[in-house]
């Protein structure tokens, strides 16, 4: 199985005739993906699942192009070699941009499906270049709670925070937008 996003890559060895092929891929609906009547055995097929879509991909029929009596086909649905392609975890509400006060208590929040575990990450102010896996620890608390406690100090201002939505049952990810920490200063009196 693959996760949503990751491009699949099939390819077919003919071992008993010519290496040319004519090969065709269905997904589970008998919708054709790929067709190639001139398909060179052991070419890898590189294809992309549709967004939002779970489904199954099936080699369903292999002829030589050479010996075209030679095919081999199977029309059952989800039968021949096949690849499941699962869904990556929704994020319904992505966490907000934050402006508060130094030494005060803020979240960045989620809302997502049930049965995921919750990642949160920073950048350090890198401006999204690199992302951490952060701990919970020094005014950090929920790293992997779908709400994630952060203490403002004025050295975290500038930092985003998101969170990776990982799947208990698949292991597919899918990555919340970056929420902008913005700390300013107490005023002197």
């Amino acid at each position: 199985a693959v996760c949503q996003g990751d491009s699949i890559a099939l390819f077919v060895v003919e071992t008993n005739g010519s290496d040319t092929l004519n090969l065709v891929i269905q997904d589970q609906g008998g919708g054709v993906v790929f067709s190639d009547p001139a398909y060179v055995s052991g070419d890898s097929i590189k294809i992309l699942p549709p967004p939002g879509v779970t489904t199954t991909y099936s080699i369903q029929s292999v002829t030589d192009a050479v010996l075209p009596s030679c095919t081999v086909t199977d029309n059952t649905p989800g039968g021949g070699p096949s690849v499941v392609v699962n869904l990556n975890p929704a994020i319904t509400t992505q966490p907000l941009d934050v402006v508060i006060c130094h030494n005060t208590d803020t979240a960045f929040v989620v809302e997502t499906v049930t049965g995921v575990t919750y990642e949160w990450q920073t950048d350090s102010a890198s401006g999204g270049a690199t992302w951490h896996v952060l701990a919970n620890g020094s005014g950090i608390s929920g790293v992997t709670n779908d709400t994630l406690r952060v203490l403002a100090r004025d050295a975290l201002n500038g930092f985003s925070f998101r969170v990776r939505v990982i799947d208990n049952g698949t292991t597919c990810d899918s990555i919340s937008d970056p929420g902008l920490l913005t700390v300013n200063p107490l005023p002197v009196i």
